[in-house]
């Protein structure tokens, strides 16, 4: 995500962690089947989840404390229920007029029934703000387990990633996201103020939608069909190796298409933007030809109401209508890389948002730098350095110490101004540094094969060093032991 606080975003090189690669054949590839209508306040419908990967469903012992009501169990994110009024974790401050511009308004996400193989199926909200359902899998089948989830979503008036902003709606945070199992245990996933609060795995998404036919739909995935019935419009859609489903509807939008050799390209704002239509294709053209083909058929941009500058989704990226020109035109280059680094090479966005968000600012700035405008590539840089350094010395003065490590979750960071800078800045100094001593041409043949061999997996600072190397160089960065 590109936080509109600062021009430049950055961060990224990651941390240990557990690797679960997705490149199975297309009967065992774990899928998913989004059924849902919106009436202009509440989403609702089904959730269907197939699993043929049995190292979601095997543990005979409970996952953790929480769910020991449960032998076996499966674990759900429920983003929507970090909207509610009492949450403690929430994705803003009520009183951020930023996020909540007509005051503040509640989210959240009901559970109305979970069936496992046909069967309803216990199960129970755990945590402080209800944001993990706990499901028995008392009637699961190690062949195939199917998950059926009906629920009900209210959206809030915000200019967040789940929020109704004039006649524009975002839909991000609007259904239940399976929890990554690793070796303890379901991964817990908590929502947060800043950052990325999403550790997601790849599944094979079918999605469709009914609304009334007045709106226009963005979407991630590939459009397979459109149904118009009276005042309402059925759009469905398919995404392959799919890590996170996303929408944003207008009732205003103009669409504006292009077919290039890396797929096709769409763009829904309220006005005509052929300049940066073009600008899209091109990043997609370059990053592909720099780091490997741009992983999905489709490409869709949706210029929206939203407090940050951007925030990226497989397939789909929002940027903000409150950006100026300059702002967009690095926005847009940010959020497309993600495609490359958080979609394709996935990464823990919680504990290591360092890795995907310094690759997007590097990726970013070599962009401008290869196009010809070093000015604004040298912009990307020195806004970085002089925000960095700001931070480190001010951190400094008032604690005696600067916390410069990287390898940290979201909530170990004191506010937003320290992950920008720790997060961003700083992982894209590291990759910049990194280029000076090596040279460019071999750090883009290091990322080509990072991305050739984590494609469609998740990747840890050590896969990234087998890549590239010099593994002390970037850990003294993550470690907080270099200084710029």
């Amino acid at each position: 995500m590109k936080r509109k606080t600062t021009i430049i975003f950055t961060a990224a090189i990651l941390a240990c962690g557990f690797i679960f690669t997705s490149c199975k054949s297309e009967a065992e590839k774990n899928k998913c089947e989004i059924t849902i209508s919106f009436d202009g306040e509440e989403v609702s419908g089904t959730c269907v989840y197939d699993f043929y990967d049995e190292e979601f469903l095997t543990s005979d012992k409970p996952d953790r404390e929480e769910s020991s009501i449960y032998p076996r169990s499966l674990e759900f994110f429920l983003p929507a229920n970090a909207y509610k009024k009492d949450a403690k974790n929430p994705p803003a401050d009520k009183s951020d007029s930023f996020a909540y511009p007509n005051g503040f308004s509640e989210g959240s996400i009901k559970i109305n029934s979970v069936k496992v193989n046909g069967e309803t199926a216990d199960n129970a909200l755990i945590d402080e703000d209800l944001t993990t359902l706990c499901v028995s899998m008392k009637n699961y089948s190690p062949q195939k387990t199917t998950v059926e989830i009906d629920f009900t979503t209210v959206v809030p008036d915000s200019l967040l990633r789940l929020g109704k902003n004039g006649d524009k709606v975002n839909l991000g945070d609007f259904y239940p996201l399976v929890s990554v199992k690793e070796e303890k245990g379901y991964y817990k996933s908590t929502y947060s103020k800043f950052g990325d609060p999403y550790y997601t795995d790849l599944f094979d998404y079918k999605v469709s939608i009914t609304l009334p036919s007045e709106y226009v739909v963005a979407s991630s995935g590939t459009p397979t069909s459109t149904v118009v019935d009276g005042f309402k419009t059925t759009y469905s859609y398919a995404a392959e190796n799919c890590r996170h489903f996303a929408f944003v509807l207008g009732k205003n939008f103009i669409v504006d298409e292009k077919k290039t050799e890396n797929g096709l390209i769409a763009l829904y704002s309220d006005k005509k933007e052929q300049e940066t239509l073009d600008l899209i294709a091109d990043v997609i053209k370059y990053f592909s030809e720099t780091f490997g083909p741009y992983p999905y058929e489709t490409f869709s941009v949706a210029i929206t109401g939203f407090k940050e500058g951007g925030m990226e989704y497989t397939g789909l990226c929002f940027i903000s209508d409150a950006l100026s020109d300059e702002q967009k035109k690095l926005a847009i280059a940010h959020e497309t890389a993600h495609e490359w680094w958080y979609s394709a090479v996935g990464n823990d966005q919680i504990a290591s948002a360092y890795l995907d968000e310094g690759l997007c600012e590097y990726s970013t700035y070599l962009y401008f730098s290869a196009r010809g405008d070093q000015q604004t590539a040298d912009r990307i840089i020195s806004s970085a350095k002089s925000a960095y350094k700001s931070f480190y010395d001010l951190s400094s003065v008032l604690s005696g110490k600067a916390d410069t490590s990287m390898n940290r979750p979201l909530g170990k960071f004191s506010s937003d101004y320290e992950y920008v800078n720790v997060a961003y800045n700083k992982s894209l100094l590291a990759f910049y540094e990194y280029e000076k001593a090596t040279g460019r041409n071999k750090t883009i043949k290091g990322l080509k094969k990072y991305y050739e061999k984590n494609k469609f997996a998740f990747a840890t600072l050590d896969l990234l060093t087998d890549s590239l190397g010099l593994k002390d160089f970037f850990k003294s960065y993550v470690e907080g032991s270099v200084l710029i």
